[in-house]
């Protein structure tokens, strides 16, 4: 190494070092574990498990005492956050010349965009764009430090100083981009917020649309079938009152023929008993005359008060 320059010296050392990385630094595949932030304390992690369940909830029950707990959760939740990113960008703020890294790293994290090394000029004023060149590059201007430190402390003095003016502007203007992005989000999220309820409104005015729809065809069902007993009852009960009817004449046929049947059995029985007993008067009568007439025939002279042709009337 004896007899190299500085920065022969130093493409040596980074060769060297380069070669021991590659072989034995084992290299990290990407992966998607997500950082957490510093500012996330244990208070917000709980508030955000709270906010999950009482999400879950809502989504499975549906009922309003569960959905306004849902909201308080978010709206606290919503608070807590924005107090503790707050917090932790004004304590950044507040340490930024004790401890510029950590303000570094958290503008660097929270970055839309990430911009490598771009484009670097020599000092004769030519444009490196090459990664090679642009090391050589960056190589000359570091060993220029390390070997002229004395005189350009100045000038080091000045730029940390300009350094930490850009810091602060490009804080200020992280934060105000950061503002907007927010505000943004916030717009956008009310948005989709507003879309959601009228979407679910929507589906509440369609399913009772559907529900009365569905009463309305259920009561027309219901008259019809209405109207169908009725006229079922209304004919069983007429064949019943004519079953009754035909029974009734029935009965009053069979009456009227047994009748019939017990006035001509009288009747006749008494045309028998008035034979009969005429026949014995007619006997009797026979049997009387016979009588007067063997008396008449013994006798000589009639009695006087038995002429044979006059009765005594009854009195005299």
């Amino acid at each position: 190494m004896q007899g190299m320059g500085t920065i022969e010296m130093w493409s040596w050392f980074k060769e060297q070092i380069l070669c021991v990385l590659d072989r034995y630094v084992p290299v990290r595949q990407g992966g998607s574990d997500k950082v957490r932030e510093l500012w996330f304390t244990k208070e917000i992690v709980s508030l955000v498990k709270w906010k999950r369940e009482a999400y879950v909830t809502m989504r499975r029950d549906g009922s309003v005492e569960v959905m306004e707990s849902y909201r308080l959760a978010r709206k606290d939740l919503k608070i807590k956050l924005r107090r503790a990113r707050t917090g932790h960008e004004q304590t950044l703020a507040g340490r930024i010349k004790e401890n510029p890294k950590a303000f570094d790293r958290y503008v660097r994290n929270n970055r839309m965009t990430r911009v490598g090394i771009g484009p670097v000029k020599e000092r004769i004023g030519k444009l490196c764009v090459d990664p090679v060149e642009i090391g050589d590059v960056l190589n000359d201007y570091f060993s220029s430090v390390f070997t002229e430190e004395q005189e350009n402390i100045v000038e080091e003095a000045t730029e940390l100083r300009a350094t930490r003016i850009e810091r602060i502007k490009a804080f200020e203007k992280w934060k105000e981009e950061k503002d907007m992005y927010q505000m943004g989000k916030i717009k956008k999220q009310k948005e989709i917020e507003k879309e959601k309820k009228r979407k679910e409104k929507e589906e509440v005015t369609e399913k009772k649309k559907d529900n009365f729809a569905a009463l309305n065809k259920w009561n027309s069902n219901k008259k019809v079938a209405l109207k169908q007993k009725m006229k079922e009852n209304a004919k069983e009960e007429e064949k019943k009152k004519t079953e009754e009817e035909y029974t009734k004449y029935e009965r009053e046929e069979m009456a009227s023929t047994m009748y019939e049947k017990w006035l001509d059995i009288m009747l006749s029985t008494l045309e028998a008993f008035n034979s009969v007993e005429q026949k014995e008067k007619q006997q009797k009568h026979d049997k009387k005359q016979r009588k007067i007439r063997r008396i008449l025939l013994h006798s000589e002279s009639p009695p006087p008060w038995s002429p044979p042709n006059k009765t005594i009337p009854f009195g005299k």
